[in-house]
């Protein structure tokens, strides 16, 4: 389905051409000449994605839509201070959202499906952890970057802005093509405005805890890890925040769990939560780090609604409502496990 140009800049009649210049004159800055047709690979309402064949391997465009502008300069940033763990950045265009990349190497996901076991995230959750903790000390600058705050101070105020735009949030909708399962109904609603305290109880006890707040990847799956020279390699940093870091652990065990095929409480999902908890160790106790990562999971699935609000608020009718349901359903989660 085509999306109107006024909202997404690479469905415009002029967009493309504009950034086949600007990749051209970036690519004859670094002496890249092209060898073969640039492809198109990821299209999504929130960005893209251009893969350009050149004559010393591939490089990546990727472009973001306003809400995630911030990716370019982030990523940036994040390559100065954490070169082995970001991919080289050749350029970006800080006004316009864009990104021009070395190749990150193989993704992750690809490895799991051949090899169908745990072990190499075993290894690499302690490097993301220790990738975390040095950006603790970046934590403002990132801000100043214009990243996503999912901060305890602003969790709360966040999620009550939320809820205070109750047409994201799919109410009570009459609708014969959206499932009841992925709406909220008024009482689910009530219940989320009633528990507004337990968000800020939630908050306020991580907050009084000695791990800092940090670099959080808000879309921490196999599909934005890559291996690059036996490094891993960490991309896609349109959807993160400065949070708690704990909140990462949310959709990536979710996304293996998937992966593998594995049941919620497959021990394999228990020793990846545990090397990665493991990795804290110097900060807080064991007993302290798993209460701490307990309280940061309902926390991590506001988050995750608030990132996908940010990424569907704008979107025409035509096609928000496929993307935007993501919004209650995270609501739903956050619903089912604090009732439980």
């Amino acid at each position: 389905m085509s999306i109107p140009a006024s909202t997404i800049p690479w469905e415009g009649p002029h967009w493309r051409e504009e950034a086949d210049t600007w990749i051209a004159a970036r690519m004859a800055e670094h002496g890249l000449a092209p060898i073969g047709e640039v492809t198109q690979p990821h299209i999504r309402p929130w960005s893209t994605v251009l893969m350009i064949p050149t004559d010393s391997g591939t490089i990546y465009f990727k472009a973001t839509s306003p809400a995630f502008r911030h990716e370019a300069v982030v990523t940036q940033a994040l390559a100065q201070w954490a070169p082995e763990q970001i991919v080289p950045v050749l350029a970006i265009d800080p006004q316009q959202g864009w990104l021009l990349l070395e190749d990150a190497g193989t993704l992750v996901r690809q490895v799991l499906t051949q090899e169908q076991t745990i072990d190499r995230l075993l290894t690499m959750l302690p490097q993301y952890a220790h990738l975390q903790q040095q950006m603790a000390e970046h934590a403002q600058q990132l801000l100043t970057l214009k990243i996503l705050d999912r901060r305890l101070s602003s969790l709360p105020r966040l999620y009550d802005a939320l809820l205070a735009d109750r047409d994201a949030l799919y109410i009570d909708v009459d609708d014969e093509e959206i499932d009841e399962e992925d709406s909220l109904s008024t009482q689910d609603y009530e219940r989320l405005l009633a528990l507004s305290d337990d968000v800020r109880a939630r908050c306020e006890a991580l907050s009084a805890m000695p791990i800092p707040q940090t670099l959080h990847h808000d879309d921490f799956h196999d599909g934005n890890i890559f291996i690059r020279e036996g490094r891993f390699i960490f991309m896609d940093w349109a959807e993160s925040a400065v949070a708690h870091p704990f909140f990462s652990m949310q959709v990536f065990l979710r996304g293996i769990g998937y992966r593998l095929n594995l049941p919620d409480d497959a021990p394999e999902l228990t020793q990846l939560r545990d090397a990665y908890l493991h990795a804290w160790r110097d900060y807080d106790t064991e007993a302290n780090l798993l209460r701490a990562y307990e309280l940061a999971q309902p926390l991590a699935m506001i988050s995750r609604a608030l990132t996908w609000y940010a990424a569907t608020k704008d979107l025409p009718a035509a096609i928000k409502t496929e993307h935007a349901l993501s919004v209650p359903g995270w609501l739903g989660e956050y619903l089912a496990h604090a009732g439980a």
